[in-house]
């Protein structure tokens, strides 16, 4: 019994730490270096395209699911960055993969979780272009003013004091 419950505390952590798989296999997220076109719709059914990078010195891009534990736990804290670094000229992205199937249940855990941040829903072209590159949710990749992938991409969730160092680190490489 011993084994059993320290084997399935061990997946626990792991999966926390880690992340949640999506897909076994894909193009990989280093070999794009620039976003992607899109014209897509948030949660709450605001258009959104491209032109949401251009006001920014950096956005962070996150790639979450409804599935997801560790991608839900993450959500206040990236809320509470979301509202420290807006002024600074940081602006944060939610990516919801999987909702395309699950737009209301995403809506719902954004409301219960306090996220007014922008929360895209991808289409079948978004898809094919960018998530289909991701195999484990959290995933947060960064982006310039132009639309240029900029600093490594974290994968994995984080506090929001990880997320921060992180964020200024890229600021201060960027200049």
């Amino acid at each position: 019994m011993k084994k059993i419950v320290s084997f399935i505390l061990i997946l626990v952590l792991g999966v926390s730490i880690i992340g949640c798989s999506t897909k076994k296999e894909q193009a990989s997220l280093e070999d794009l270096k620039v976003m992607p076109q899109f014209e897509l719709k948030s949660v709450n059914g605001d258009k959104v395209n491209n032109e949401i990078f251009k006001d920014k010195k950096l956005t962070m891009l996150n790639v979450w699911s409804t599935g997801c534990g560790a991608c839900i736990e993450e959500l206040p804290d990236l809320q509470a960055l979301h509202t420290e670094m807006k002024n600074k000229g940081v602006n944060i992205i939610g990516i919801v993969a999987d909702g395309i199937d699950n737009e209301i249940y995403a809506l719902d855990i954004l409301r219960k979780s306090g996220v007014t941040f922008v929360n895209i829903i991808p289409n079948e072209k978004f898809v094919n272009d960018f998530v289909s590159r991701i195999t484990v949710v959290p995933v947060s990749i960064f982006v310039n003013s132009k639309g240029e992938i900029v600093g490594e991409i974290v994968i994995g969730s984080r506090s929001k004091e990880g997320y921060k160092k992180i964020i200024e680190e890229i600021l201060k490489n960027m200049q």
